[in-house]
């Protein structure tokens, strides 16, 4: 009765285990959690709000892989480490969170009350012109800039691409 209750265990759980082989790409990803900022004096982040804002969206970058850290604590950045903004370090994981990093203006939504508005996205290497941004959502492009863009998705919600180029 032993053999034969730890024999269909075995079979209950081998048919509930992915057999997926993961690519490198995947088996390398690793990120820090939501609102825990790097460097620790690039500000206070939104730790422990993991509210989904706007669900259902596609990641803003054509192709894998795409890398989340600050442009400005990042290496190479105005209060990074000394460095180039291309160092390998900018182009690997983990990703870091950036949203309410130290910033000048007003911004409800972080816990200081003013900070960074967005999320800093590498593309998978420093090369120019060769990485593509992409509609989140589908919609209409409502301003387009010098430095910016704003996509109006049909959600209603306004998503804005700086610095594309």
């Amino acid at each position: 009765m032993k053999t034969l209750l730890a024999i269909t265990i075995l079979l209950f759980l081998s048919a509930c285990t992915h057999n997926k082989k993961l690519s490198k790409e995947e088996k390398a990803f690793k990120y820090t959690p939501a609102g825990v900022l790097v460097p620790s004096n690039s500000g206070r982040g939104r730790v422990g709000d993991n509210y989904i804002y706007a669900p259902n969206i596609r990641f803003p970058i054509e192709e894998a892989p795409a890398y989340i850290n600050s442009q400005v604590y990042g290496v190479g950045g105005m209060h990074g480490k000394r460095g180039s903004l291309c160092s390998k370090e900018n182009y690997q994981y983990p990703w870091h969170d950036n949203y309410c990093e130290k910033r000048p203006w007003g911004m409800p939504m972080c816990p200081s009350g003013k900070g960074h508005q967005g999320v800093d996205i590498r593309g998978a290497t420093c090369e120019d012109k060769k990485y593509h941004a992409v509609a989140v959502e589908d919609g209409v492009i409502s301003y387009i800039g010098k430095y910016s863009v704003s996509l109006r998705g049909k959600t209603g919600r306004t998503y804005r691409y700086l610095h594309l180029d």
